[in-house]
Parts: C-alpha cells; structure tokens; sequence
C-alpha cells in the first residue's frame, strides 16, 4: 500500500466517525466519483484557510485549540477522578496512596498540592499542573485496579 493512502487511512481511523458514517461516506464518494470528492475537499482547505486569514473564529484558531485543550483537561481530571472513586477509598486514603505512589516514581512532594479544603476534583486538577498526564492517569488505574481485583494495597505492602 503506499503512503499517502495509508496515511489517509490512518486519517479516516483517527476521525470520531461510526462504521456506519464511514459506509456512509465511501457510498457517497462511489455516486459522487473521486474527482468530486477531491473538489470538495480542496473547497474545504481554501474556506478554513479563508476564515483563518480573516481573523475570525475558524476551524484552527488560538482560542479553539485552547478550548480544546481545556475540554481535554476537564475530562482527563474527571476520568482520574471516577477511576479513583470507583476504588471505593476515602478521599484521604486515595490521596495518600496516590501520595505515595508518585514519590515512588519519582516526583518530589512539593509537586504534589494541599488536599486540605478542596475539593476531590480541584486537587486533580492541581495535580495536573506538576504530575505528567499519563503518570497520573497510570497511578489512577494502578489504585483502582488493585481495588476491583482484590489486590494488596501498595500501602499494605512490605518495604524490602
């Protein structure tokens, strides 16, 4: 297969589209003929290419992309969150497990907040701010997995 169409391939994968939208678009392309399609597409580049010349709220503007990453931020925080109350700990107990597992990794206590007087998803949030994605989302899992599958705690266990 060449590039470009494994390329576009990984394209159409990657879109948040059903199997059935994209049976729904290959009919399309086969009424339509290629050459229209590849019209369309190119009409496409030149409007978003046009709105962003302009200034005004285009598909690949500033203020999109960081509405983007704040939705991300908020479901990222909420996903952590919900794999944490899923382990059915007490917020003080989830904090210091998740406490104890980032100084484990690595992490130095000063990069990870107060608990005291907020809120459970304010302090993932703040966490956010010092703790990579992926380490903590890892932690997430690690706690909440040991508590569906009936695991010792990493608290519990013994230090070599």
């Amino acid at each position: 297969m060449r590039s470009s169409t494994t390329r576009i391939l990984l394209a159409l994968a990657g879109a948040n589209v059903s199997r059935m939208e994209l049976r729904e678009f290959l009919r399309w392309i086969d009424a339509n003929g290629v050459e229209r399609a590849s019209e369309f597409i190119d009409l496409l580049r030149y409007r978003a290419n046009d709105l962003e010349r302009e200034g005004s709220i285009g598909l690949f503007d500033d203020e999109s992309n960081k509405q983007a990453h704040r939705l991300g931020e908020r479901q990222l925080v909420s996903r952590i969150e919900r794999l944490m109350l899923e382990s059915n700990l007490k917020k003080t107990e989830a904090v210091k497990v998740v406490t104890q597992l980032l100084t484990e990794r690595g992490y130095p206590p000063s990069s990870i907040p107060d608990s005291n007087k907020i809120g459970f998803h304010t302090w993932i949030a703040k966490l956010l701010r010092n703790i990579k994605p992926e380490d903590l989302l890892n932690v997430a899992s690690t706690v909440r997995n040991y508590a569906v599958h009936g695991l010792d705690w990493p608290l519990r266990r013994e230090k070599p």
